[in-house]
């Protein structure tokens, strides 16, 4: 099960989860359209990633690659 309070409390993604990741020009609009579009519901967050990544997730179980 992904925690996403503890992702929120420690300020990183929840290990063993997949997510989307977005150019840092993306905004977190286009982002949460296009993980409906893929994944048929909204992301539970969007939110900052390392070297400037915008993330959106995590992806419904098994659905974060392909």
């Amino acid at each position: 099960m992904i925690d996403i309070d503890q992702a929120h409390e420690t300020g990183q993604p929840p290990a063993g989860a997949y997510w989307l990741a977005f150019s840092s020009d993306t905004t977190p609009e286009e982002a949460r359209a296009v993980f409906r579009a893929k994944h048929g519901q909204d992301p539970a967050t969007i939110r900052p990633g390392l070297g400037g990544l915008l993330l959106a997730g995590p992806c419904p179980q098994g659905g974060g690659h392909g």
